[in-house]
């Protein structure tokens, strides 16, 4: 997926997310044309694996956050939409809870629940 779809995406999620996204984008196409501090410019293969995880890391966090928009999910059923492992769906609730736009809605029979600060 191309930085401008993910972008867009994650727009129609959460948009202060989104303008920083953007920030960065800015900065990727001068780290290719004109290079970093020390003149070195980067290659599309070095923007791959350095700053396109990034994206895709926030694009998937404003996954999450559509998914817990309305009910409250455990950790469980949220790795379990996701096809990703119950720990690292946890660091990234975690880090949406650092960030203030995840909380915790209650405890179910010792299971927290997770829902995003965007919902109703």
């Amino acid at each position: 997926m191309e930085i401008k779809e993910i972008i867009e995406q994650v727009k129609s999620i959460d948009s202060e997310t989104a303008k920083k996204l953007e920030m960065l984008r800015e900065k990727v196409k001068i780290l290719k044309e004109e290079g970093n501090v020390y003149g070195e410019r980067y290659t599309s293969r070095q923007i791959d694996l350095n700053i396109m995880p990034i994206f895709e890391k926030e694009l998937f966090r404003a996954k999450i956050l559509l998914s817990i928009k309305d009910e409250g999910k455990s950790v469980k059923e949220l790795a379990d939409e996701f096809k990703v492992s119950p720990k690292n769906l946890l660091f990234e609730i975690v880090e949406l809870r650092k960030k203030n736009m995840v909380y915790l809605q209650e405890i179910r029979d010792r299971t927290p629940i997770y829902r995003s600060v965007l919902g109703g």
